[in-house]
């Protein structure tokens, strides 16, 4: 269906380690990322994380009690979309078109394939050492809730969303699935606006165990990071307004080789966008600026080198949260008609001189997801 390219695409929030403040974190993208203390023991691989801070409830009339319940991640979302909806309509919170909400979330209903080795933890007694950090015994993968309606459910109550909802998990195509999927609903009528975020996986000492089952798969173990992002997407679009122009969707069944998929989505991607190489400013991944992506992109795109950003480079490993911060800096950099990019380890803010960006997302399972966002001039 042709029709999502009349879904605006705007009102990027997020609360991420660098800040919540879209002029503070674009700036602090310069700067190396220095992540903070973990809360998790200093013997554990990963001791350091992208500690994002505590969010603030109380303005949306969350009661104390209730918040004293809720995972850090669910707290994010919620604040997340907040914003996102005091930016749309301030004074009218209640009163708004019917506003679907589609959700990339770090929850799972199954235990992920490291079980044998918390359950060995746990026969040896290893775990008891850190209940005093935990309180819980709740997988960081399932921290938001069991059942991913949960938390979609407490952001459409709290504020009064009256559309339909969705929830993708647990990796970073998720993310990006909510963005596609957010932008047909509306481009289908499903409802007038749709609210599409994600968050990513909640700190916990069990975190490096199953980063870690999932290394040679997703390009080894990476420094886990705290964000939610949420933009919204509207049936309104004007002409060079930002839009969703393409996308594809694939799973590879090879763990260690995604490049054959990865070319065939883009060109699918653009083909979609109708969309040539050449329209490609600026690609953003979830992937390092590893060899085996580097010749997929070139292969994809021909010789773009300098053109890549690697989202979790500045913000840590942030699950379903990279897609959407991701399209947050591709608006925002619209808006700024400006583009990150990487020159090995060098990082410098240019001009945007194309018409459009790539999304690239991948998850350890072998999932990918690829979305092309620009400026609609057709």
């Amino acid at each position: 269906m042709s029709g999502f390219r009349t879904v605006k695409l705007h009102l990027p929030q997020l609360h991420c380690a660098m800040g919540d403040d879209w002029e503070n974190v674009w700036a602090a993208l310069g700067s190396p990322a220095v992540p903070g203390p973990a809360p998790w023991p200093d013997e554990l691989a990963a001791a350091s994380a992208h500690v994002a801070r505590e969010p603030e409830l109380a303005p949306y009339g969350v009661d104390r009690k209730l918040v004293r319940t809720m995972e850090k991640q669910a707290r994010m979302a919620l604040v997340g979309a907040g914003r996102l909806l005091e930016a749309w309509r301030p004074d009218h919170l209640a009163d708004r078109p019917e506003t679907g909400l589609f959700m990339g979330l770090p929850t799972i209903d199954e235990p992920l394939p490291s079980l044998a080795v918390l359950e060995s933890w746990h026969a040896a007694g290893g775990r008891d050492d850190w209940n005093t950090t935990l309180m819980r015994e709740t997988q960081p993968f399932s921290g938001l809730s069991l059942l991913n309606s949960s938390a979609c459910a407490h952001i459409a109550a709290t504020f009064g969303l009256n559309g339909p909802m969705a929830a993708y998990s647990p990796f970073a195509d998720a993310g990006l699935s909510a963005v596609i999927d957010g932008v047909h609903a509306v481009a289908e009528a499903e409802c007038s606006h749709a609210v599409i975020g994600a968050v990513s996986t909640k700190l916990d000492p069990l975190l490096p165990l199953q980063h870690a089952h999932w290394e040679g798969r997703a390009g080894g173990l990476r420094v886990p990071g705290e964000a939610s992002a949420f933009l919204l997407a509207s049936a309104d679009a004007g002409r060079n307004d930002p839009v969703l122009l393409g996308y594809a969707r694939g799973c590879h069944p090879l763990r260690d080789d995604h490049g054959d998929m990865l070319v065939d989505l883009i060109a699918q991607t653009l083909e979609m966008g109708r969309c040539t190489p050449t329209d490609v400013g600026w690609v953003l991944s979830n992937q390092p600026w590893q060899a085996a992506h580097k010749e997929s992109l070139h292969r994809a795109l021909f010789a773009f080198a300098p053109l890549h950003l690697p989202i979790e480079a500045r913000f840590g490993y942030v699950g379903p949260a990279a897609a959407t911060l991701a399209v947050g800096l591709v608006l925002e950099g619209m808006r700024r008609q400006r583009r990150w990019l990487t020159h090995g380890a060098r990082w410098e803010a240019l001009p945007m001189d194309a018409s459009c960006a790539l999304l690239v997302m991948y998850s350890p399972m072998g999932q990918i997801a690829v979305a092309l966002i620009g400026r609609d001039r057709s």
